[in-house]
């Protein structure tokens, strides 16, 4: 399921929208971004090429947060916050897909949310996930995962900060 969502997705990016922003705020907590890509980046193959690619991007990342929820960490709204490559506000601005990371700091637990598109996740650090009625389950380096239209999911992570790379479909084209 998580090959066919992001199938989707970069099919969809096959076609360039026209709309590119770069120079996003700066970001300040860059230490654990820095430490997340460091990790990643020490990984051999393509979780190693992806967080080289991250890296070159982060000046052009825009970052947001999300609101609290069910079962967050009491640190969670200080300790996490995304950033969309591509979608409303990213450096590709389109509306048919979304292409984003989400970083959260050491010892952060994620609201059990609803995803309202079918999103598939790599991840680029140790994560731990528990989607729909399953239990936690642990993620490593270059996993993937998916979370289907509607499926409640939660991610939290321990000593080191998690990263992840998402994408999903956002409308049909």
């Amino acid at each position: 399921m998580a090959r066919f969502v992001a199938g989707k997705v970069f099919h969809n990016l096959s076609r360039p929208s026209g709309y590119y922003r770069a120079g996003g705020p700066t970001f300040p907590w860059s230490d654990q971004l820095e430490l997340a890509l460091e990790t990643a980046g020490a990984l051999e193959g393509p979780v190693a090429a992806v967080a080289s690619a991250l890296a070159g991007l982060q000046s052009d990342l825009r970052w947001y947060r999300s609101p609290a929820g069910p079962f967050a960490s009491v640190n969670f709204v200080r300790d996490h916050a995304h950033a969309l490559l591509v979608g409303p506000g990213g450096i590709e601005e389109r509306d048919d897909v979304q292409v984003g990371l989400t970083l959260m700091g050491p010892f952060t637990r994620f609201p059990d949310h609803r995803r309202p598109h079918p999103s598939a996740f790599l991840a680029l650090s140790r994560a731990e996930v528990r989607a729909g009625d399953s239990g936690w389950a642990t993620c490593s380096p270059g996993g993937i995962f998916v979370a289907d239209e509607g499926c409640e999911i939660a991610m939290r992570c321990t000593r080191n900060p998690l990263l992840l790379l998402w994408c999903q479909r956002t409308r049909r084209r």
